[in-house]
């Protein structure tokens, strides 16, 4: 389809409208190499031998390729991965923001597990605070280096019509990039507190 193409494959003659196009085209992909390395994969570990035994026999390639059980499922052993969600490192010493419901195994409790995936490295992450009221958690993870982090904004700034994207990973390893607009903020009384 055309309109998965790069833009200077179908904008070949240089005008006013196609260099703005292209200039606002680099300042997203300069955007997107800021922002990805800090967006990680957050998924919970519940104990399940019964699913382990069942997993192990699975996990042996179907066809070339092919695996019923993915590898990043079998990082845990004896517990089974549970849906996850995206989170984004906030600090070079392992702060995370992410959702209150991925740290929660279908009963409620905290999950036993944890794990955050930044690229090909797996981390066993603490839960260091959670408010399930606006669906918010903070973890910590302890690397060896200092990682790729996205210090959080200023939504203050914010205004309808402000230009956002969204980053994060769908049910799989893939990621995600939606480009977006601000279409309404809370009003001020709804803000303020007396």
């Amino acid at each position: 389809m055309w309109l998965l193409q790069p833009l200077p494959l179908f904008a070949q003659e240089t005008t006013p409208d196609t260099a703005a196009l292209r200039a606002h085209e680099r300042g997203i992909v300069s955007l997107v190499r800021r922002v990805e390395p800090a967006v990680v994969s957050v998924r919970r570990f519940v104990k399940d031998e019964k699913w382990w035994a069942a997993a192990q026999k699975r996990a042996v390639q179907v066809t070339p390729g092919w695996v019923q059980v993915p590898e990043r499922d079998l990082v845990y052993p004896h517990y089974r991965p549970l849906p996850g969600a995206s989170g984004v490192v906030v600090s070079p010493d392992g702060y995370i923001l992410t959702l209150n419901r991925v740290l929660l195994a279908p009963g409620g409790d905290e999950a036993d597990i944890v794990d955050v995936e930044q690229g090909k490295d797996h981390y066993q992450a603490k839960i260091v605070a959670r408010e399930p009221t606006i669906d918010f958690g903070v973890l910590k993870i302890t690397a060896d280096h200092p990682l790729a982090f996205v210090p959080p904004g200023n939504s203050r700034a914010l205004e309808p019509g402000s230009f956002v994207m969204a980053f994060g990973y769908g049910e799989g390893p893939e990621r995600m990039i939606l480009p977006g607009v601000v279409t309404s903020l809370p009003t001020a009384s709804a803000t303020r507190t007396s």
